[in-house]
């Protein structure tokens, strides 16, 4: 594979059985398209199938693939940021597409996301979720994730990893902070060009699903962390409105005592100073999350890319059948 090939990133933790079945999808597909892709497989540390081997047919479009095995599990956002790095670092100047390796993002849009992101102008293309195939609960836990992401960082996200990347993007995209907790909403907060394509996604091909309430309570924090400055700003105005609503209220209550006959209750003006007290101390709350937030994007300035090595601990390259 040259620098100029399409790769496609694979970011797998134990699902083995559902990644072969992957590989011929894709393969399918690519074949439908004419095109010719080398795969990139980020092992996330599984503890099985160590001596895993592709099963491709002979007249694969699939170039060869590559096996980078890390040191232990960090997390398929952490997987992803590696394989990019990775890329980056042998002047990949192809494009690259991200899949997760358990089937529910169909290859049949590796085309259209490749032609929308070869626009004149560049861009990566996210596969936006037209429906979902979980079950009721996790819907509804995923629609309150989104709404949560759309109070506190103002903003509307309706895709995952699955995305096409081109070649002159990809230095920009490893240079992110960010990438390792959550890929899509770090891109989304850059000025990178992105846009998205509708797409379905698929049940899984083998295997149980791993992205449980608590994984996806953790993946949205990852998500609204990204926007962290910004919810802080959010809520320090809040806490600023809630503040002069309440010296406004102890100024009416005040004023109807000295200036009125009309009786106050004894407990008002106790509850206004409650309430004000209250109040100082979300402030002062959102005073420190600004400052934190800044010092720890301060932090977060050494991407992914510039130290990414000491976490691969194997590199297997394998080819397909002559």
């Amino acid at each position: 594979m040259n620098s100029t090939d399409l790769t496609i990133l694979l970011p797998v933790y134990n699902d083995w059985a559902a990644l072969n079945e992957l590989l011929g999808l894709i393969d399918r597909a690519l074949l439908d398209a004419r095109l010719r892709a080398g795969i990139l497989i980020v092992d996330d540390g599984s503890h099985s199938e160590s001596d895993w081997m592709p099963r491709l047919a002979e007249d694969s479009a699939i170039a060869e693939v590559v096996v980078l095995t890390l040191d232990h599990n960090h997390g398929h956002q952490f997987a992803i940021a590696v394989g990019l790095a990775h890329l980056g670092r042998r002047e990949h100047s192809g494009a690259v597409v991200v899949m997760d390796a358990d089937g529910e993002d169909d290859p049949a849009y590796i085309p259209a996301l490749l032609q929308e992101s070869a626009s004149p102008q560049a861009r990566v293309v996210f596969a936006a979720r037209r429906r979902r195939l979980e079950g009721r609960a996790f819907r509804t836990g995923y629609l309150l994730y989104r709404l949560a992401f759309r109070a506190l960082a103002g903003r509307s996200i309706s895709f995952g990893n699955y995305c096409a990347i081109p070649g002159s993007l990809l230095g920009r995209v490893n240079q992110l902070p960010g990438t390792a907790q959550h890929f899509a909403a770090a891109l989304m907060r850059s000025r990178i060009p992105h846009t998205t394509v509708p797409a379905d996604r698929k049940p899984r091909l083998a295997g149980e699903p791993r992205m449980n309430l608590i994984s996806l309570i953790r993946h949205g924090m990852g998500a609204i962390y990204q926007y962290a400055d910004l919810m802080a700003v959010r809520l320090m105005m809040l806490s600023l409105f809630l503040l002069l609503a309440s010296v406004l209220g102890g100024m009416i209550v005040v004023a109807e005592k000295i200036f009125t006959d009309m009786a106050i209750p004894g407990w008002a003006s106790t509850m206004v100073l409650g309430l004000t007290l209250v109040f100082l101390q979300s402030l002062m709350l959102s005073i420190f999350l600004v400052f934190a937030s800044f010092q720890q994007q301060t932090l977060q300035n050494l991407a992914v890319a510039d130290n990414y090595l000491r976490h691969i601990i194997d590199t297997r390259r394998l080819a397909p059948p002559a």
